[in-house]
């Protein structure tokens, strides 16, 4: 019995996706991967080129014959000659008897790729990347920094993708979501390509200052960066070390290829190491990373559904104005130059605050929702807003100013010691911390861990001096304002 189809016969062939031959009059000349010409003329030229046009989906010989007897009105009697036709091509690797390649899943969603693409020689390429993303089955978006737009058109990779370039880290709309956030939420993974030197040290500095660094720093999910440069400034120390700090902040680090420094004249040029590898292995890294790596689409958090179930206005801690106490602690820290961290930044009234007092603010906050909220109050004002989670952040210091109002109180017991860790490295030295929580004497319950001046000094003693403690409240939405302590403690 025959197969039931050419998959089920190990005879059956297809052309490779890419073949280098031409025609001319009557002749076909095929390139092989040798490097060598093979011309075939007239008869057999016709036969090269009927076989290549049908064998671009996968085909039995029998299936092959039956095609060529169509062509011809009767059957093919030289069926010998069709199998040495048949072997000339695949030893030139113009066809092959292997499995096609894999899509991106065999099951469940399209994969979801954010390229970004930042402003390296090998930006000329992302259509090709986002190109053969589409066909291995993938929904694919880019962001782009301003320089990477000097090598690469958006409006091409627009038309690709069927979805805008995304180059500002602000929405045109104060209503639409905030870029770098809507991208990070949504990739399953995401590739840094190319990746140019000053890109790699602003992602291993923790810098948001461009979208695509925005969006790398947010992502919970895998991302691949993908270094791109000549060989001097790849090797350069300062750059294996911003590679080595990626790699331990759990980055993907591509290895590079051999290419040319496109700065010196073409006679000049000689193969040397650092540059990006073909977009062809980028994609199969991606697909690798996200096979191994990505994580199960995740449901919104519970903060995110609070944020999103209830009115802004309605929910216990939202204020329209920063706390009065909390206003006159800032007051008294440095002002002008100074970076902020909101932690925990809700709605963003702190954020907000800070802004106007001349701090340059970096806010976090778990719920997109919130941060969607928060940016659309704030406006014009420089606030980079960003999806994180300090238990598990990428944001590397060093702030002068870390601001916690309400944050820590909610945290497990169990995690607050990682937490004084993770904002140990947040702060500078020298640099304070300014906390607020409820207090131990706040009658009610409402599930969050209570502290005293005591509780503050265990938990925090080792890494910081308490330099300021005082009796509060949480000023929230009608009701009695619940009891809470304000501190300021200065790092070690």
């Amino acid at each position: 019995m025959p197969p039931a189809s050419p998959f089920d016969d190990p005879r059956s062939f297809t052309r490779a996706r890419v073949i280098r031959a031409w025609d001319h009059r009557g002749t076909t000349t095929l390139i092989g991967d040798d490097g060598l010409p093979r011309r075939f003329e007239g008869d057999s030229a016709a036969l090269v080129r009927a076989v290549l046009g049908f064998v671009a989906a996968r085909r039995s010989p029998s299936a092959l014959l039956a095609h060529l007897a169509e062509l011809t009105g009767g059957p093919v009697e030289a069926a010998g000659v069709v199998d040495e036709t048949l072997a000339l091509l695949e030893a030139t690797g113009a066809v092959h008897r292997a499995p096609p390649p894999p899509r991106a899943r065999a099951t469940g969603p399209r994969l979801r790729v954010v390229v970004g693409v930042t402003g390296a020689i090998a930006a000329a390429f992302t259509p090709a990347l986002c190109e053969l993303l589409l066909g291995r089955g993938c929904d694919v978006r880019v962001a782009a920094t301003r320089n990477a737009l000097r090598f690469t058109a958006p409006l091409a990779l627009a038309a690709l993708t069927h979805a805008p370039v995304v180059t500002s880290l602000w929405p045109r709309d104060p209503s639409a979501p905030v870029p770098h956030l809507d991208l990070a939420r949504w990739a399953d993974v995401m590739v840094v390509y190319p990746a140019g030197a000053t890109s790699i040290a602003r992602l291993a500095a923790g810098s948001c200052g461009t979208v695509v660094s925005a969006a790398a720093i947010s992502t919970r999910a895998p991302v691949l960066v993908v270094p791109s440069m000549n060989e001097a400034m790849f090797t350069a120390p300062s750059v294996q070390r911003n590679l080595e700090q990626l790699r331990e902040d759990g980055f993907f680090i591509a290895h590079p290829s051999c290419g040319v420094e496109v700065a010196d004249a073409p006679a000049a040029r000689l193969p040397m190491l650092g540059w990006a590898p073909p977009v062809g292995a980028v994609v199969d890294l991606i697909l690798a990373i996200a096979e191994q790596h990505a994580a199960p689409r995740a449901e919104p958090t519970s903060w995110d559904a609070t944020y999103r179930a209830r009115p802004a206005h309605e929910l216990p801690w939202a204020t329209d104005v920063i706390d009065a106490d909390l206003a006159a602690l800032l007051d008294r820290l440095d002002r002008g130059a100074g970076r902020l961290l909101d932690l925990g930044a809700g709605l963003g009234t702190t954020a907000i605050a800070a802004a106007d007092r001349g701090f340059v603010v970096v806010a976090t906050d778990v719920s997109p929702r919130a941060l969607e909220l928060a940016q659309a109050r704030a406006g014009d004002r420089p606030i980079v807003w960003v999806l994180d989670d300090v238990l598990d952040t990428r944001l590397r210091g060093a702030f002068d100013v870390v601001v916690d109002r309400g944050l820590f109180h909610v945290l497990a017991r169990e995690r607050q010691a990682d937490y004084v860790t993770a904002v140990r490295a947040l702060v500078r030295p020298g640099g304070h911390l300014v906390l607020k929580a409820h207090a131990t004497d706040e009658p009610t319950d409402h599930g969050t861990q209570r502290l005293s001046r005591d509780d503050v000094l265990r938990l925090f003693g080792d890494a910081f001096e308490l330099v300021h403690l005082e009796a509060s409240v949480f000023p929230g939405p009608g009701g009695r304002a619940p009891r809470a302590i304000l501190g300021a403690l200065r790092r070690r």
